[in-house]
Order: structure tokens, then sequence, then C-alpha cells
């Protein structure tokens, strides 16, 4: 091919857009090489044009879905801890006995008519008062210090329930005939809350409280009660009316638990 045969291809193949490979000149003109000239890509925030330029980088892709085809995100901790704390499940117990206390629910027990015993130069003087529930028409005498042997009974045996406050005998004064009736204001108020509990109401040592007649055997009998009593400390040992006990931990008996005492301390003053 002359020099000016090749001038008028790479003339010819400029204008067309394509790129010459050099051949010899013993080649035929026929069998000239064109290929395509490689088109200019614009690469993002670069305004001139480079041929070699890589393909510009890919955008981040959102998330994919979650496992269930909905989407949603994982849920947090505290919920989940939250959802399993407020499942709800039943243990056994100890079923408490049948007793005539369990009957009406309007029950009540009045006490009154303190009266100071002296029986002898050998023996200490000391306090009873009438406790009479008239719907079982049940009336009887029970030393001061019988209120507080139950008080402990109930908070051996029941320590899951509240037991309401009793507050002290005032030694100093209690033979004072004004004490003594806001003494026995208070015993009153004791006796009519625990009533009110259905744990404690059907204790077999709460109704013989109120029925035997005997004061004197019934206060030894109630004393090696009390201090007999074992602790319960576990489940299996409370007593309910079912015999079963329902376990709830949501968060609003936890925050209970936490604030006990503070509970408790306000529940004593208000009683």
């Amino acid at each position: 091919m002359s020099f000016f045969t090749q001038r008028e291809v790479f003339l010819k193949a400029a204008e067309e857009g394509k790129d010459i490979q050099y051949v010899d000149d013993d080649e035929p003109a026929s069998q000239v090489h064109a290929q395509p000239v490689p088109t200019p890509i614009l690469l993002a925030g670069v305004g001139d044009p480079v041929g070699d330029a890589q393909p510009q980088a890919a955008r981040p892709q959102p998330p994919e879905p979650a496992a269930d085809g909905k989407g949603s995100k994982a849920e947090p901790e505290e919920d989940k801890q939250a959802a399993r704390a407020k499942k709800e499940y039943t243990v056994g117990g100890l079923k408490c006995a049948k007793s005539p206390l369990a009957g009406p629910e309007s029950l009540r027990v009045t006490v009154g008519d303190p009266t100071v015993h002296d029986d002898g130069f050998f023996s200490s003087k000391y306090v009873t008062f009438q406790v009479k529930t008239e719907q079982l028409e049940l009336d009887v005498r029970r030393k001061d210090r019988d209120f507080g042997c139950l008080s402990e009974y109930f908070c051996k045996v029941c320590p899951y329930v509240l037991i309401p406050s009793l507050p002290e005998l005032k030694k100093s004064a209690k033979f004072d005939p004004e004490y003594l009736a806001r003494r026995a204001a208070q015993l009153e108020a004791f006796l009519n809350k625990c009533l009110q509990c259905d744990e404690l109401r059907l204790f077999p040592v709460f109704y013989e409280f109120l029925k035997q007649p005997d004061y004197k055997a019934y206060s030894k009998q109630l004393k090696s009660s009390s201090e007999k009593a074992v602790k319960a400390v576990s489940t299996r040992d409370f007593y309910s009316p079912s015999g079963l006990h329902t376990i709830n931990a949501n968060k609003h008996i936890i925050s209970f638990s936490d604030n006990l005492n503070v509970y408790l301390s306000v529940y004593e003053t208000c009683c």
C-alpha cells in the first residue's frame, strides 16, 4: 500500500471513529483491521472524560429484610426481658384446712373490756381483753401477749403475706385505763385486718384463737405453737385456699419487691 493510499485509509477511519492497526506494506488494504474506539466514561465528580477509567463504585444497598420476611429490626433485649417478665405460671403449695372463718365475708371481731388480773403474791399482774365474734357467737378472753404470739406465728408460716402491724405494749403504762382503751382498739384493728386476708383467716390456729374459752390453757398452747412453727422458705411450704400459687414477676411486682421496706414502713405508720 502506498503512502497516499494509507493516508486516505487513516483519514477515512478517523472520520468514522475507528482505530487503524498498522499493517505491512505487502498486506492488502482490504485486510486492514479496524477496531472501535472505546467510548469515554465520565466519572462522578470528574469533568474530563477518561477512556480507561473504571466503572463507578456501587452505591450501598439497603439492608436485606429479616428472616421472617417482614423487614423488622431485631427486638431490643429490654423488650425481650419485659415479655418474659409478663409470663405467669402456677406452682404447688399447701392447701389450707377448711375453717368456719371462711364462711361470712363480713366477719368482724370486737375487742374491749380490758381487765387487770392479780393471781397472788407469786404471780405478776397481767391484762386480758374480751374478744367477741358475734356472727359465730364466740366470746372469749385473751392475754395481751397472746396477740403477739399470733402475729409471730403468722410471720413464720406466711412470709409471703403482709401481716398487719401490732404496736408494742408500753410496759410503763400497761395498767393505765386510758392506755388500755387505746390498746384494745389497736388489737381489734389487728384481728380484723387479719380476717380480711384469705390465707390468714383459714388457719386453724386463728379459729382456735377466737374460740377456746380457757384463756390460761390456750395462752400456753399458743405460745408453744408459735415457738415450734417452722418458717416457710419455699413455695412448697406456702398455704393458700386452693393449694396453688400463681407466680407473676412483671415489672410492677419487681418494683414493689425492690421497695418493700418503704411500703412496710408506710403501712406500719398508717396502722
